[in-house]
């Protein structure tokens, strides 16, 4: 049983996302993925985080969701969950460089 790290496995699935944004949306399976476990993770991953290089790597895979309109558009819902997440981050019970991160982001 092999684990890899989270950061790592961020980082190479905003790079598949990245590169072929068609296998998500071309294929129903590949997008229910998208769909119900990526996001969901992202969701956690904003909300609770307090890891540096996970929120980061989160932030990134983030905007590599909004940067192909196809999938932004397939992920509304989801997406404006998540942008709202972001603003929350900026609030001042947040720590100094959570609040720089979403800042910088928004």
């Amino acid at each position: 049983n092999i684990k890899f790290p989270r950061p790592l496995c961020l980082d190479a699935l905003g790079t598949c996302i990245a590169a072929h944004p068609a296998v998500f949306t071309g294929s129903t399976d590949c997008f229910a993925l998208l769909r119900h476990t990526v996001c969901v993770t992202l969701l956690k991953n904003l909300k609770g985080c307090f890891d540096f290089a996970i929120l980061i790597r989160s932030i990134s895979l983030l905007q590599k969701l909004l940067r192909d309109q196809t999938l932004a558009r397939m992920l509304m819902p989801e997406l404006q969950v998540l942008l709202h997440i972001m603003l929350d981050l900026v609030n001042a019970d947040r720590s100094p460089w959570q609040r720089a991160t979403s800042l910088e982001f928004l």
